[in-house]
This record gives structure tokens, C-alpha cells and sequence, in this order.
């Protein structure tokens, strides 16, 4: 598992996704929630936010709210 730590980018965190839910089809519906409830899309990150930590916290805060990423 990827701790916070390891968790340098945006694309750490969809990967360890990907992972998590088995195959990439399977997050679009996970992205398109946190894209929702975030403004960010981890499939195609703004360059502002793909290294930006408040973002990252807060996608790694609601993706443990939909039970992902424990």
C-alpha cells in the first residue's frame, strides 16, 4: 500500500487507485465523484495541482470517505 507519504503526486494516488479497484474502467466512476466533490481530476490533473500536497490531502480525505485508499 502507498502510504501518505509516497504519495508525491496526483498520479501516485490514481495509481494506488487503479490498484485498489482492479482495473482503470472501474475508477471512472470514482473520478467522476471526486471531480464533483474536489475539482480535481486525477485522469487528467490541472499542472497546479497534480504536485500541489493541500490538493492530494484532500482527494486522499475523500476517496477514505468512499472507502478506497485505507
Amino acid at each position: 500500500m502507498v502510504t501518505t507519504m509516497q504519495r508525491r503526486s496526483l498520479d501516485d494516488v490514481l495509481e494506488q487507485l487503479v490498484k485498489e479497484a482492479g482495473s482503470e474502467f472501474a475508477t471512472v466512476p470514482v473520478v467522476t465523484r471526486l471531480v464533483l466533490r474536489t475539482g480535481v481530476n486525477l485522469k487528467q490533473p490541472r499542472p497546479d495541482q497534480r504536485f500541489n500536497r493541500d490538493a492530494i490531502s484532500k482527494v486522499v480525505a475523500v476517496l477514505n470517505d468512499m472507502g478506497f485508499l485505507k
